[in-house]
């Protein structure tokens, strides 16, 4: 009940949990589970405690899918706020494909994958996470007609339509897959391609365009914002390199430092490049797409 603005408090906490999953486990489980109901804010900070779920996913994987599964399928919300904000962590730094449990999702009816699905489409903004788990509960239930054309129509209309590298991934499942998943999987790329390629022929109405002068305004506002956000980082650093001093030194095409007093060898700049796969539909009908989270979000399970 201390202060969520404690940090220290909170380091020190999250290390006596994460010495405590090797031989505690079930009560460090059930200490997090308390934490987050017992304050509705306290699942926006729940990446406070990174070292605990860090270990229990590097030494617990089972355990840690079972965690992510309940939080999920919980009908209280800020379980799954607090899957949203941990797992987004998590891939921002190590990118770790996300399944769900398999034990669970045996036991799990209709209505229960239903509720998991939308929650997973409003909460968790991800491609690979999202595929991941959907693909999880499909390779468990395909057996299952109503299951399997739901999650069917959650690839096309959605994964599908937003990212199309979700053929590949599909494609690359089919592989190890029994004979019947692979027809279903067929379809639902099939599908997806129609579908995907249907929305690509449309036709752009002008008169729905928006106007050179409005398009620089926002381009206008969204460089106030990223500048805004970058001065305030630089401001709030407390990191230990900005305790450091950094002096480069050019020669012609090279660069070269001086560390302890030492110059370093001369170094050629290197071009380093990445890139991402946007959401489409963000850019094609971002209203709509919000929409279809949020209705996500606010599915009620049905009795």
């Amino acid at each position: 009940s201390f202060d969520i603005s404690s940090l220290g408090k909170h380091s020190t906490l999250d290390y006596v949990l994460s010495q405590s999953t090797s031989t505690h486990l079930n009560i460090v489980i059930s200490f997090l589970n308390k934490w987050i109901t017992f304050n509705h804010e306290n699942a926006d900070y729940i990446t406070h405690f990174n070292l605990t779920f860090n270990e229990i996913y590097r030494n617990h994987r089972e355990e840690y899918r079972i965690l992510i599964t309940k939080w999920l399928n919980d009908d209280n919300v800020s379980f799954q706020i607090a899957t949203s904000k941990l797992l987004r962590n998590m891939v921002g730094r190590h990118k770790p494909i996300i399944e769900l449990s398999e034990t669970l999702l045996k036991n799990y009816q209709f209505s229960d994958i239903e509720y998991i699905t939308h929650k997973i489409v409003g909460f968790i903004l991800i491609r690979e996470t999202i595929a991941s788990m959907l693909f999880s509960i499909l390779k468990i239930h395909y057996e299952n007609n109503q299951i399997a054309s739901h999650l069917g129509n959650l690839f096309v209309h959605y994964l599908i339509f937003n990212y199309y590298s979700t053929i590949d991934y599909l494609k690359e499942k089919k592989k190890s897959s029994p004979t019947k998943l692979k027809n279903i999987i067929d379809e639902i790329i099939y599908e997806g391609e129609k579908y995907y390629v249907s929305y690509s022929n449309l036709k752009v109405l002008k008169e729905f365009e928006p106007s050179r002068e409005r398009l620089k305004y926002m381009d206008k506002i969204q460089n106030k914002k990223f500048q805004k956000s970058y001065e305030e980082t630089e401001k709030n650093s407390n990191s230990f390199l900005s305790l450091v001093t950094n002096i480069e030194f050019r020669s012609g095409k090279t660069s070269f430092g001086k560390f302890s007093g030492e110059y370093s060898k001369e170094m050629e700049p290197s071009l380093i490049s990445h890139s991402e796969e946007m959401s489409r539909g963000e850019f094609i009908d971002p209203f709509g797409q919000t929409i279809f989270r949020l209705e996500g979000k606010f599915f009620k399970r049905k009795l």
